[in-house]
This record gives structure tokens, C-alpha cells and sequence, in this order.
């Protein structure tokens, strides 16, 4: 048994290297071998056989592959501070799916916002068309409880926030004032 950073560095142990050439570019492979290199030698007490290594390097490069190596750094990286050992291929999948599922609610939830700002909006501009036509806002919102909600909303949320009247007192100025 050796380190994984040693079996890494050998170069006449570099089979992912040799088949990534028709998977990955030279440079992707050559970039996820100083990545894998990098990252391992956050744990340099672990040691696995050569073939572990040759398994577990050939479960990054499919991983590279399918989230890109930004995306398999980012979560490899995301390990150095949470795992006293080298994460496994599957659960750095486990975290890239997780990051990838993040960013779809969080985009999910801004595509949800930018619609009820939209119909807030049109809402707002329908309402003043019934004012003007001599309806009262609260009868047009008792019509449309539901917009009514997303306008009051959007509303709340665009008046603009009070600001300070006077600029914040600088530390220097406080201690004489003080003293």
C-alpha cells in the first residue's frame, strides 16, 4: 500500500491519462491528474492499492466528464474542510448533485420572482386603469384576491429603504468627542 498522491505521480501508472486522451482533452486530463495530485495531497496519510487508485481516478474522470472539472474541483474543495479522508467518486457525485439541485431551486425561485414581478406590475397598471375609470381600489382587489396579494407583495418590497440622514460618526471623531 502507498499513498494515493505517490500512485498519482507515477508516471508509468498513468492509464487514466492514456485513455482520457479520447474522452477528455490532453489538457482536461492533464488538468484533473494535477487536480487529483492536489487534492490527495490534503490527506497524505491515506494509502490505497494501485488499483484502488486506478478505479477511483477512472469514477473522477467520469465525473469530470459529466460536471466538468471546475464543478469536480469545486466539490473536491468543498471536502478538504468537511472529511478527515479522501471522499470516494460516489459521494462526490452525491455532492455535485446536490450542488447542481441547489442551483435549479435557487434558479426556480428567481424565475418565481421575476413572474410575480411581472404580474405584479401588470396588475399595478390594470388597477390604475380601473381607478381611472372610476372603480375603487378596494373593489378591484376584492375581484382579484390572488394578484392582489402578489402586487401588495411586490409593493412592499419596492419601496425604497429609508436612509440614514446624517453620515455614520468616524471612530476618530467619537474618541475626542469623548474624551
Amino acid at each position: 500500500m502507498e499513498p494515493i498522491r505517490a500512485i498519482a505521480l507515477r508516471q508509468e501508472s498513468n492509464a487514466l491519462a492514456e485513455r482520457s486522451k479520447g474522452r477528455l482533452s490532453d489538457g482536461q486530463a492533464q488538468a484533473l491528474h494535477l487536480l487529483l495530485d492536489q487534492i490527495a495531497g490534503n490527506w497524505p496519510h491515506q494509502e490505497f492499492g494501485e488499483a484502488t487508485a486506478e478505479i477511483w481516478r477512472e469514477g473522477f474522470e467520469e465525473l469530470a466528464l459529466e460536471f466538468t472539472l471546475k464543478r469536480l474541483r469545486d466539490a473536491l474543495q468543498w471536502f478538504i474542510t468537511r472529511r478527515k479522508f479522501f471522499p470516494q467518486p460516489a459521494e462526490v457525485r452525491e455532492r455535485l448533485e446536490a450542488v447542481i439541485a441547489e442551483e435549479a431551486a435557487a434558479a426556480e425561485k428567481e424565475q418565481q420572482r421575476r413572474q410575480d414581478m411581472q404580474q405584479a406590475q401588470e396588475f399595478d397598471r390594470f388597477l390604475a386603469e380601473r381607478i381611472e375609470a372610476g372603480e375603487t381600489e378596494a373593489s378591484v382587489i376584492a375581484r382579484f384576491p390572488a394578484m392582489a396579494r402578489v402586487w401588495q407583495t411586490w409593493k412592499l418590497q419596492s419601496v425604497p429603504a429609508l436612509k440614514p440622514t446624517a453620515a455614520p460618526l468616524d471612530d476618530r471623531k467619537m474618541k475626542a468627542a469623548g474624551e
